[in-house]
């Protein structure tokens, strides 16, 4: 009460009398005892309405109920399904389609090599193509996830799915082809014209393609036709996506590149000459997002030609690796390539940090991995030493640099010719290769706080280790930002099982193998001729002593088999007939003897014999044909329309 208000109260109390005041009061009283009462009836009355009121309700429903029943019957409301359980069958078929591209694994799990028999990557593609064949309902979502992606591993796959784009049916296949990729698919002599077609034909008509890679069989030479090879080689990579920017395959290549694609990944050594090319290719890609470029053969003629290129523009793209094992070559890409939303760069075989590149792309980069020369040898993943000299530079160069990737030196845990410089502001994570991975986690942990605290690098959340360079993308594959704390996670790679942590990556090996995590070996090591165990200890002695005597046991079972008689086994000879039938080998005076010498002097003739296997040419049928013979001695469950795309029985 307001001090105003309460002196006019005692104002008004003091004029009235006594027996006046206590008559109001005994009537406030009886008002209070009133509304109690009131009250508590009312409070009895809904006690006893409650339950009628509950019947009331369950009565509207039923009755409810009957209304809508009775309206249906006479036809004024649409029937209703009953309630029952959802059939995924009943589903859309773009709801269809996300949950089938859930069941996807990513591209870097599997290798799509058809060198190792069965494997987790034709798993997955048996697995979707049971897909298609489950009901009708799941036929076109199914297809579609079973086209986006289009591995070629064989030339007989090239075929069957150029026949199949062009079958003209009622679906359109070639606007489900997302990914194509090429690996290890080598081209024979006698199938180029018709493979190099069907391939043309197959680039063409995928309008939707976002991803083209090329991946060249590490075994055969790369070449624009097999006329081009020497050393006896009767089969080639293809070089034709990069050969020549006038061509049909240039043409058709500036046509996806210019409709929205947006990977291209040429991982084949490029001669100088198809690099200009390559240069001229990409002006029509203004969609494209990520570039990846294998090495670059010196010849010394790139350096003249870099003053006639024209300035090239590339919008759009954000991701880029490449060799820096060629002078010229970064000097194209530095003066005559402009990448304004550059990313990410990935440096292959760098003797050193690539200054060049990074005064020119430098400045918007967030991530760049700098991955060292490897060492030859098949089983040796140690790399050539790489100057971390120029690191100084590197907060000028990349100001706004966010993941770093560098390779130790000597000694292989330690990392204080790293560590000792100062790094872009912005630096959150920094990742080391090395060859071992035998810095504990508590020292890792110290030199980024020490990094933090000396001011070297503020931002600096994480550093890690990363056991070998296996694959150039790990980095990226095993994020930092997806572990931390105590925290860990396995990726897969192909024959291979990689443990993150938050301050190491390193191989699986006692979850999954006791192998070496980065050899790769096949499913028996026994079958292989090219596994050699690395814990065997010969010396050269034993080794030539046992080449010796293994030599002359193959000359003995020579021997034995000349002489044995030709059973079902004996493989089939095209000029020896003796295999052949009981007659011709029971009967050795019907046998022309000069002719027997004609086919052996003819035979001796290599330069012909290959000049004649390199002129032959099959055509379309023939190359079919011998594809699908082979499919059906791998697995006769396929049926034709599987050969369409990745035949996983080869």
């Amino acid at each position: 009460m307001s001090g105003v208000a309460r002196p006019a109260l005692l104002d008004e109390l003091a004029e009235r009398s006594i027996v006046d005041i206590a008559r109001e009061v005994e009537s406030l009283r009886n008002e209070n005892a009133r509304l109690k009462e009131e009250v508590s009836r009312l409070a009895q009355e809904l006690a006893t309405q409650t339950p009628e009121l509950l019947r009331y309700k369950k009565e509207h429903t039923v009755f409810e109920g009957a209304v809508k029943s009775l309206m249906r019957e006479g036809g004024f409301l649409r029937p209703v399904a009953p309630n029952s359980p959802l059939n995924i069958n009943a589903l859309p078929p773009e709801i269809l389609l996300r949950i089938f591209s859930a069941t996807k694994s990513p591209l870097y799990e599997h290798d799509p090599s058809i060198v190792r028999g069965r494997n987790p990557w034709l798993g997955e593609i048996r697995f979707r193509k049971g897909l298609v064949l489950v009901c009708k309902a799941w036929s076109w979502p199914a297809t579609a996830i079973l086209y986006e992606d289009i591995v070629l591993r064989e030339m007989g796959q090239i075929l069957a799915l150029a026949r199949t784009l062009s079958s003209g049916g009622t679906r359109d296949f070639c606007g489900l082809i997302h990914h194509l990729r090429m690996d290890s698919c080598v081209v024979w002599a006698p199938c180029t014209v018709v493979i190099r077609e069907d391939l043309l034909a197959i680039l063409q008509q995928c309008v939707a393609l976002r991803s083209l890679s090329f991946h060249p069989h590490p075994h055969f030479p790369d070449a624009n036709h097999a006329a081009d090879v020497s050393g006896g080689w009767e089969g080639f990579n293809p070089t034709w996506f990069v050969q020549d920017h006038s061509d049909g395959f240039g043409q058709a290549l500036q046509s996806r590149l210019s409709s929205g694609l947006r990977e291209l990944d040429i991982a084949s050594t490029l001669s100088e000459t198809q690099v200009v090319e390559l240069h001229k290719l990409l002006t029509s890609a203004q969609s494209l997002r990520s570039l990846k470029i294998g090495p670059v053969a010196v010849s010394g003629t790139l350096q003249d030609a870099i003053t006639v290129l024209e300035t090239l523009i590339l919008p759009a793209l954000s991701e880029l690796q490449l060799h820096v094992n060629h002078t010229a070559f970064i000097t194209l890409v530095s003066s005559r390539w402009k990448m304004p939303s550059l990313k990410s760069v990935t440096a292959l075989a760098c003797p050193a940090l690539p200054e060049e590149l990074l005064r020119s792309h430098g400045r918007s980069l967030t991530y760049l991995n700098i991955c060292p020369k490897k060492k030859s040898g098949a089983y040796d993943h140690r790399w050539e030493p790489c100057e971390a000299t120029a690191l100084r530079e590197l907060p000028e160069l990349c100001p706004v640099l966010d993941h770093f990737v560098f390779p130790a030196s000597k000694p292989t845990t330690r990392a204080a010719d790293i560590l000792a410089n100062a790094f872009p502001p912005t630096l959150r994570y920094l990742d080391i290769w090395c060859h071992t991975c035998d810095a504990p986690r508590a020292r890792i942990e110290s030199e980024c706080q020490r990094m933090v605290n000396g001011g070297n690098s503020p931002a600096l959340v994480r550093i890690r280790r990363l056991r070998r360079i296996v694959y150039p993308d790990l980095p990226l594959i095993c994020h930092p930002s997806l572990v931390s704390g105590d925290e860990m996670r396995i990726h897969r790679f192909p024959r291979a099982y990689v443990l993150q942590t938050s301050w190491a990556v390193l191989p699986d090996g006692e979850s999954h193998s006791n192998i070496p995590w980065f050899v790769n070996l096949p499913e028996d090591e026994d079958d292989d001729p090219r596994y050699v165990d690395p814990d065997d200890s010969w010396d050269d002695e034993d080794s030539e002593d046992e080449d010796e005597e293994d030599e002359d046991e193959d000359e003995e079972e020579d021997d034995d088999q000349a002489s044995s008689p030709a059973t079902d086994e004996t493989p089939y000879d095209p000029f020896n007939d003796e295999s052949g039938s009981e007659s011709s080998s029971s009967s050795d005076s019907d046998v022309d003897r000069d002719i027997d010498a004609e086919i052996s002097d003819w035979e001796l003739d290599i330069v012909a014999l290959r000049q004649e296997q390199l002129n032959a040419q099959y055509d379309r049928a023939t190359v079919l044909e011998l594809f699908r013979s082979t499919q059906m001695v791998s697995d006769p469950s396929d049926d034709e329309d599987a050969m369409s795309v990745d035949d996983d029985d080869d």
